[in-house]
């Protein structure tokens, strides 16, 4: 069974059958098509009825201004300017070849006469035909209701689906295209495309391999929308079950931590906006912390034993109870193969000194989001440089209330490299 895909994310089967009858009719015969060549204009009248053997041709509809807007990528067993033959009309699209092809050309009184004599190749072009019409049916519905970035997805799920190469990190797209071609497909102009493709960039899901595209796992990349997802609609029972099954299908903990993140942000972003209030955001974070108890839990249950790399005491300081985006470094470094002392929140300069002292880490990391902690990783910092720590720990501070420019002031000491 061969098949191809609709730009678009249209993806369509065809019989392989029609291209083994003409040959055993002797109808037809095999024409190479050197990448770019054009096989049929739009508005040429039909002549021949071309079958794809090898290779990818691409259709194109040219507007009244001539700019070609391309529609589709056809690959082996697909049938090609049926359609127009079939309506009795020119060539409605035109088509190229997007690299070199090999096309079984069938002249059209050939074609004619195969199809009156021959019951079952009439019944495979129908039958093609008839897919071909459900297809664009079910496709139209579900585009219809997705929105640009949705049906960028969706298309670029599609084309790796059928023109796939597995690789290690992901799925190569085998096709040579353009994001003005990519824009065509999805229905939107190419700066708008652009900047999409760039934000899926971002969030791991897209990168380039030379000239190719290559893309998460369709399977992860729908996991990782959920738990997004989840977090946005500040869904908790949702996060947690998208989080196992992160686990479950082994999509990365870093990838899923970038997911929950870019979620917050959005919430977060609503909330500025004033579209969200106070309520939402706390569900939201809530939402978040159980999905990374469990996605730390699927870390730690299925980690190897080896060596860790190295110590890091971590805790939010005295007078703050947020622990959101300390619970994500946690678990960002667990990943990564640190042990990692967690103290909690609301920490005191003493307890962060007693578990320097008992654990001898290679980094205390401390994290303030109300604007008067910082005072206290100062504190922190003082006590470490009076116990004689300059040189055995390296200091991390963070969280909403710290900047670049306020870090360097507290930290009172630089460890030795």
């Amino acid at each position: 069974m061969a098949q191809a895909i609709e730009i678009g994310g249209i993806t369509r089967s065809a019989d392989a059958g029609i291209l083994e009858l003409a040959k055993a009719h002797h109808v037809g015969c095999l024409k190479r098509y050197r990448n770019g060549e054009i096989l049929y204009w739009q508005g040429d009248p039909v002549e021949c009825l071309y079958v794809v053997k090898r290779g990818k041709i691409k259709t194109s509809v040219l507007s009244s201004a001539g700019k070609a807007h391309a529609y589709g990528v056809w690959g082996p067993g697909c049938l090609m300017g049926v359609t127009a033959y079939l309506l009795g009309k020119a060539h409605i699209c035109m088509a190229d070849a997007m690299e070199n092809t090999d096309v079984w050309v069938i002249p059209l009184l050939e074609f004619e006469r195969l199809l009156a004599s021959d019951a079952r190749f009439s019944l495979a072009v129908l039958k093609e035909q008839a897919r071909t019409v459900e297809l664009f049916v079910r496709e139209i519905d579900s585009l219809s209701l997705m929105n640009v970035q949705q049906r960028l997805k969706h298309s670029l799920t599609r084309l790796a689906s059928e023109y796939g190469l597995a690789t290690d990190r992901g799925i190569k797209i085998d096709l040579d295209i353009t994001h003005e071609e990519i824009a065509e497909l999805t229905g939107a102009n190419r700066s708008t495309v652009t900047a999409y493709l760039n934000d899926l960039r971002k969030q791991g899901y897209l990168w380039k391999d030379g000239r190719r595209l290559v893309i998460f796992p369709p399977q992860h990349v729908r996991i990782l929308d959920g738990l997004k997802q989840a977090v946005v609609e500040s869904d908790g029972h949702g996060a947690i079950s998208w989080a196992r099954k992160v686990v479950e299908e082994r999509v990365g903990s870093a990838r899923a931590l970038d997911a929950l993140t870019y979620g917050m942000q959005q919430v977060e972003n609503g909330f500025a906006r004033g579209e969200l209030f106070a309520p939402d955001v706390i569900v939201a974070a809530s939402a978040v912390k159980s999905a990374l108890s469990i996605i730390e839990k699927g870390v730690r249950r299925t980690g190897r034993a080896v060596k860790p790399r190295g110590t890091v005491v971590i805790g939010t300081v005295r007078g703050d109870v947020h622990d959101l985006g300390k619970t994500m470094v946690v678990t960002l470094l667990t990943v990564g193969g640190f042990e990692v002392i967690d103290l909690g929140v609301d920490v005191s300069a003493e307890r962060f000194l007693e578990a320097v002292r008992k654990f001898r880490p290679g980094i205390l990391a401390m994290s303030v989001v109300m604007s008067g902690g910082a005072q206290e990783q100062l504190k922190v910092s003082t006590m470490l440089e009076q116990e004689g720590f300059r040189g055995r720990v390296k200091i991390m501070v963070g969280g909403g209330g710290i900047t670049p420019k306020l870090a360097q002031t507290l930290v009172v000491f630089k460890p030795n490299k």
